[in-house]
């Protein structure tokens, strides 16, 4: 597997709040990434806004996308893999 941390795309979702999916670099904007087949996105860290995401070994990182090894994951979100 690979591991990766996706910026955050936010866009309007109901009862007037924000709705976040994994985005991709554009720019200087972000804007909406298809997730990869086989993948999954087990956090969501507000704080910074990023995603999680663990794809399939064969995945090519997106624009703005960060290239993280299990390890660096762990250490950064204890539990989440």
């Amino acid at each position: 597997m690979l591991y990766f941390y996706a910026p955050s795309f936010a866009f309007p979702g109901p009862d007037d709040g924000d709705c976040f999916r994994p985005g991709v670099q554009v720019a200087d904007t972000i804007e909406a990434a298809e997730m990869p087949l086989g993948s999954s996105s087990p956090h969501y860290d507000r704080d910074l806004p990023r995603f999680v995401l663990v794809c399939p070994d064969d995945t090519p990182a997106l624009s703005g996308w960060e290239s993280k090894t299990a390890e660096q994951v762990r250490a950064d979100y204890p539990g989440v893999i």
